[in-house]
């Protein structure tokens, strides 16, 4: 768990993991140094983002992951991954 307020980042772009399928997260704060990037907020230890399935559909895995952020919300560290089935 992490403090509330504490910014962590979303991406389904091949930033961290090459083999992603893509898609994006449409509902946080773009981040200024990565437009790949959505940032968002913690309240109550969690984030909640609303993703999109890439603009060519296709089968394969896009890779949702969550990386924590720097003051200008450029990506830093992989904090963690999930992965999606696309069909």
């Amino acid at each position: 768990m992490v403090p509330d307020g504490t910014r962590v980042g979303l991406t389904a772009a091949a930033l961290f993991v090459q083999n992603s399928a893509g898609g994006s997260f449409i509902d946080g704060t773009t981040s200024g140094a990565n437009s790949q990037l959505q940032v968002y907020t913690t309240v109550a230890g969690q984030i909640t983002g609303k993703y999109q399935t890439p603009a060519t559909k296709g089968t394969g895995t896009a890779v949702i992951q969550v990386v924590t952020v720097d003051e200008a919300g450029d990506l830093k560290y992989l904090i963690n991954t999930a992965n999606l089935g696309l069909q």
